[in-house]
């Protein structure tokens, strides 16, 4: 599984993932029918 990620900032990170036989990222979008998951995890603020 080949994939890119991102720290955006302290509160931000991202993250594009390709399945097994597809190619690798070249940006963070997941068009339909690419297999690609885009994955955003913000911080909680207590």
């Amino acid at each position: 599984m080949f994939g890119i990620y991102e720290i955006v900032d302290d509160n931000q990170k991202r993250a594009c993932w390709a399945p097994v036989g597809k190619t690798r990222p070249t940006a963070f979008t997941s068009e339909k029918g690419s297999g690609h998951i885009l994955q955003v995890w913000e911080r909680v603020k207590k």
